[in-house]
């Protein structure tokens, strides 16, 4: 069974530090750790958004953003078109794509394989729709269903530049054959060459702020379209 798990690498106890979570996910990436992929989506969120059969009316759809290598990472495929990749993770507010969730391109756009190379907005900015997910999966938030998901790097300036605003969540996968304890040592290293950099940039908490509430791998079930929550509980001691 694929072991996900969620990865809050915040000293406070109440919120994550965004530091930056899509910093750290980069480090991660950037370290090319063979029994760990690490990949970032944020709460799932209510926008308001103008589809193309809706009349220049705005309604609310379940929203998420999400990291070039998130789909990829829990096994998700499309339906139609494409998914979110890494070419979509590059440049901040440089890539307007959308996906949409094979229940509300069902519920909502009528299962018209046309919606997709459709543009509608949210937020007021323009999205192509490039493709639909997989039928049965609904997010990595069980009983809150997404309807369309976005590019991380579609997320506002400020957002993507804070070292504070806790929206986005980092999340991983073990290789088959991969455990805990072969994974708690690499994950430690590029933990704290993260923190030192925080430190030294004065952006994020000081050494001993971590140490008081150690970083955790801590279980979080996610749903798969298979129904079946995956998780792996892992903790972190510097």
């Amino acid at each position: 069974m694929p072991k996900l798990f969620h990865l809050s690498c915040s000293p406070r106890t109440d919120s994550e530090s965004s530091a930056g979570a899509k910093v750290f996910v980069d480090r991660f990436r950037q370290a090319r750790i063979p029994d760990i992929e690490v990949f970032a989506m944020s709460h799932q969120s209510l926008r308001q958004a103008l589809l193309p059969d809706g009349g220049g009316i705005e309604e609310k759809v379940g929203t998420q953003f999400v990291s070039g290598n998130a789909f990829s990472a829990l096994g998700i495929g499309p339906a139609l078109g494409r998914l979110i990749g890494p070419s979509d993770d590059v440049t901040p507010g440089a890539h307007q794509v959308a996906v949409v969730s094979h229940a509300f391109w069902t519920r909502r756009l009528g299962a018209d394989p046309r919606a997709v190379g459709s543009w509608i907005q949210v937020e007021q900015k323009p999205y192509q729709i490039v493709g639909v997910s997989q039928a049965g999966y609904t997010g990595n938030q069980p009983g809150v269903l997404t309807d369309i998901w976005l590019p991380v790097m579609m997320f506002s300036a400020e957002g993507l530049r804070s070292p504070t605003q806790n929206w986005l969540q980092v999340w991983g996968r073990l290789a088959p054959g991969a455990t805990p304890e072969s994974v708690r040592p690499i994950a430690r290293t590029v933990l704290t060459n993260f923190l030192s950099e925080q430190r030294d940039a004065g952006t994020g908490a000081t050494r001993s702020e971590y140490l008081a509430n150690p970083s955790t791998v801590i279980a979080c079930p996610m749903v798969t379209e298979f129904d079946v929550a995956l998780s792996v509980t892992v903790t972190l001691t510097l």
